[in-house]
């Protein structure tokens, strides 16, 4: 717990650290621009108050407390732009300084959530790793101590990138508005891709997408909107960024390979995939040596992916192998492939699962090495029983089956 501890303080430093770099970024582009330092304290007053108010009222409305970056660009923005409306002061000199000033601590904060564990990325080869006293209250229980994807880092070099650039234009001299846009466009674009790689199961989707993604589409749609409309300097870049967008999403769902692949690698498909990983190791632990007439436990996840897992013995040696095929069909060795590579991440296995195809669409996965059956009381038998430790065998949410054993 001290390291979540100190994960979370970790974390409101580069919080508060991000708004004084900001503050700074804000204050040092006012005075170039001769605009009003006053008024730019003011947004940044204006800015913390409504980050404020709109985290209080998250945690009253879902009784969660949670930071979604989107809420409170979505929330800040107007809000600046209501109070310059107040000051009869114009819109978009200030509001190109307040974009800027609001990625700043953007890029602060993601490492911040990189510290902390939250906002974490899908399992990779190598990434960032989360002992057990970040599970339950930031990670699920799978992902702990297993190299995840480090999208936060990601991320927060690209905002960071994308307001260099935006800085650059108030610098030079590019019309007002013209770094609001480029940031609104870049981020949308940045963070539409990057949800891609993102693990949280917390997150809400519709059509595959998710909330992010679809907010990325409608803040590109509003922002060339805008410019059409003359409102916001035009840039042709940011009608190839929106069409770039709509063309992935149309790719995605139009094509079998994309919508298999994201469907498997969708964040709760890999939970699924995980508690049947795990519920396949005990149902087959506790009941080693299988007598011949034993019936396995098969768990099938909501995709009607079929797992299970025993042993392959030759009688000096026993060797750990799991069982994949597709319920109502027949699985393609693609997915076969996918799945070996997700199992041996998620089980935190340096070596890839070897797959040995069987019958009517059935694969085996067998691990790198022989393993020798232990033989001692409370021995670990498998990778994932000791990946996951003890429970009980039956794991809540899924329709695990009993099965007749395979020839």
């Amino acid at each position: 717990m001290k390291s979540m501890r100190n994960a979370q303080s970790a974390f409101r430093l580069f919080g508060f650290t991000g708004f004084a770099a900001a503050s700074a970024l804000a204050l040092a582009l006012a005075r170039h621009g001769n605009l009003s330092l006053w008024i730019v304290a003011g947004l940044a007053a204006c800015g913390a108050v409504t980050f404020l108010v709109v985290a209080m009222a998250t945690k009253v409305v879902t009784g969660v407390e949670s930071l979604t970056y989107y809420h409170h660009q979505i929330a800040v923005l107007p809000m600046s732009a209501l109070m310059l409306w107040a000051l009869r002061t114009p819109l978009l000199p200030y509001l190109d300084i307040d974009v800027l000033g609001i990625g700043v601590f953007l890029a602060f904060g993601r490492i911040g959530c990189l510290k902390a564990g939250c906002c974490y990325g899908l399992p990779c080869p190598r990434g960032a790793r989360y002992g057990r006293s970040y599970m339950g209250s930031v990670l699920p229980r799978h992902l702990a101590e297993i190299p995840l994807f480090p999208v936060q880092a990601i991320e927060s070099a690209g905002v960071l990138a994308i307001v260099i650039l935006g800085t650059l234009q108030v610098a030079v001299g590019h019309p007002p508005g013209s770094a609001l846009s480029t940031y609104l466009v870049g981020y949308a674009f940045l963070r539409f891709f990057l949800e891609f790689l993102r693990g949280g199961t917390d997150r809400r989707f519709a059509w595959g997408f998710s909330e992010a993604q679809w907010t990325s589409l409608a803040v590109l749609g509003g922002t060339i909107g805008l410019e059409a409309q003359g409102t916001l300097p035009f840039e042709m870049w940011h009608v190839a960024a929106f069409a770039a967008i709509v063309l992935a999403a149309i790719a995605l769902q139009l094509n079998p390979r994309l919508r298999s692949m994201h469907r498997l690698f969708h964040p709760s498909r890999i939970e699924e995939f995980a508690q049947a990983l795990e519920f396949a190791s005990h149902t087959a632990a506790a009941k080693h040596p299988l007598p011949a007439s034993s019936a396995i436990h098969v768990s099938a996840t909501k995709m009607g992916i079929r797992l299970s897992g025993g042993y392959l013995s030759d009688g000096a040696t026993s060797v750990w192998h799991y069982t994949l095929s597709q319920a109502g069909g027949s699985m393609s060795e693609r997915t076969a492939r996918l799945l070996a590579t997700l199992a041996s991440r998620l089980i935190g296995s340096a070596d890839p699962f070897k797959i040995l195809p069987g019958r009517s669409g059935v694969y085996h996965l067998l691990p790198a090495g022989t393993f020798r059956t232990p033989s001692g009381p409370g021995e670990e038998r498998d990778p994932a029983r000791k990946r996951f430790g003890p429970r009980s065998s039956r794991v809540p949410g899924f329709n695990c089956n009993e099965e007749a054993e395979p020839k």
